[in-house]
């Protein structure tokens, strides 16, 4: 049972970090806050990631990315603007739940010092996540019907417009810029048909 409780005291602290960092990024993100949000006892952090902060962050940006990723391939695919409203949908789910979260994948890359190696591991794991977010939706507008190079270049599109519209929403205070990059999306991926 102690083996059950450890790691859910772990799975936690990720969830909780992954929250924290969308909300405040990286460097605001600290292991009192991480303790307080979770639950988890207070000593339980280096014994659950004894590599410090860096070796937590990667994990909680694993645990966004595998989640998001697994999301994005359930995106039905019936037609390029229709998986694209999908795809818009999920991250303006993220603006309007009002608690000023944005992406924890961008949260974290924001912060990260390239001069410090753990922190820089951080880069490549971010970029893996966003290389498989691209390439998840990349392949439901294959699915729906566009060329692989069409569908990877709608793909990618899509997501860097979505990661800018995340941080002018936050910064405007509401869903506005995201709305207005979600249509211009949507152009797009008629015109991709």
């Amino acid at each position: 049972m102690a083996g059950s409780d450890g790691s859910t005291s772990r799975a936690r602290m990720i969830a909780s970090t992954a929250k924290l960092v969308a909300r405040q990024g990286l460097a605001g993100t600290g292991f009192a806050r991480v303790i307080q949000e979770s639950g988890a006892p207070r000593g339980s952090i280096y014994h659950h990631f004894p590599g410090g902060k860096a070796e937590l962050a990667e994990e909680a940006v694993r645990f966004v990315g595998q989640r998001t990723e697994a999301t994005i391939r359930s995106l039905p695919a019936e037609s390029a603007a229709d998986t694209m409203a999908d795809f818009v949908d999920l991250w303006r789910s993220v603006v309007l739940r009002g608690d000023g979260s944005g992406c924890a994948v961008a949260g974290s890359v924001l912060d990260v010092d390239s001069a410090d190696e753990r922190s820089a591991a951080l880069l490549d794991v971010a970029h893996d996540i966003f290389s498989s977010w691209s390439a998840a939706l990349a392949e439901r507008f294959a699915s729906a019907g566009l060329s692989e190079e069409a569908a990877a270049a709608l793909a990618t599109s899509a997501l860097a417009s979505m990661e800018g519209a995340l941080i002018l929403s936050r910064a405007a205070g509401g869903p506005g810029p995201l709305e207005v990059v979600g249509d211009q999306l949507a152009v797009l991926a008629r015109a991709a048909s």
